[in-house]
């Protein structure tokens, strides 16, 4: 009769069959059954596994946090926590005080920027959850925008909290914003920080955009610089400069 296992997450097992997917070889047939033998031995020989039931798709997602400074594809957990690179479906956490590059295209789940993300050159980042950057007292994020690049939020938020938000496009090769989620300056946790400069970003994007700079107290003085960006978004896309 068919058995489902639930097989602990972080285990030997649960790592190897994410792996297999993260990868996507060719051989993942063949793996599969090496493992799917090794758990049997391990519950006894009474059941007959199948891979679906052992290990459905949604057990894949997972939590990365950053160990380091490092490139977004680095895997051998050298800048995350976890087995592989984030991926569909996962959550990240970007800590305080390191730098992760996007270096290639990435599609990923809720993301929060407490240290600095970067885009590379011409890649893409594709949101299935909310972007936020900043996150607490001394946990002030940064984004850059790469040149060429593109956030593609679609439905999803942006969240600007105690942040600064810079691009580093050029005339001849601007970011973009797609999507239909909105774009707000949120919660300053410390001595107001909160400075958006922007240049040579064409939002796309269809949701509102509320700018609103957070005070002049204390020792940081925010501001909004937008230069050479264009707002070509349909719907009820509109800014709004205030102070908060």
């Amino acid at each position: 009769f068919p058995v489902t296992i639930l097989i602990e997450k972080d285990t030997p097992v649960w790592r190897e069959y994410k792996q297999l997917l993260l990868d996507g070889r060719k051989e993942l047939k063949e793996k599969a059954a090496t493992g799917r033998n090794d758990v049997e031995q391990m519950v006894g020989s009474a059941s007959r596994l199948t891979l679906a039931s052992l290990m459905p798709c949604s057990v894949f997602a997972a939590a990365f946090t950053s160990k380091s400074t490092g490139n977004w594809s680095s895997s051998g957990q050298t800048t995350w926590n976890e087995v592989g690179v984030p991926g569909s479906g996962d959550t990240v956490t970007i800590s305080n005080g390191h730098t992760i590059t996007q270096d290639s295209d990435v599609t990923v789940g809720a993301t929060i920027v407490e240290g600095r993300m970067t885009q590379a050159t011409g890649v893409t980042l594709t949101m299935q959850g909310s972007l936020t950057i900043g996150n607490g007292a001394s946990k002030d994020g940064q984004f850059d925008f790469g040149p060429g690049a593109t956030l593609a939020l679609g439905s999803n938020n942006l969240v600007l909290n105690n942040c600064k938000l810079t691009s580093n496009a050029s005339p001849s090769n601007w970011s973009t914003v797609t999507g239909t989620g909105a774009i707000s300056t949120g919660a300053v946790y410390t001595a107001p920080k909160q400075d958006i400069d922007l240049s040579y970003n064409s939002f796309q994007n269809s949701g509102a955009i509320t700018l609103a700079a957070a005070g002049t107290s204390g020792i940081f003085t925010n501001q909004i610089i937008i230069e050479h960006c264009s707002f070509n978004g349909t719907g009820t896309s509109n800014i709004t400069f205030g102070t908060g």
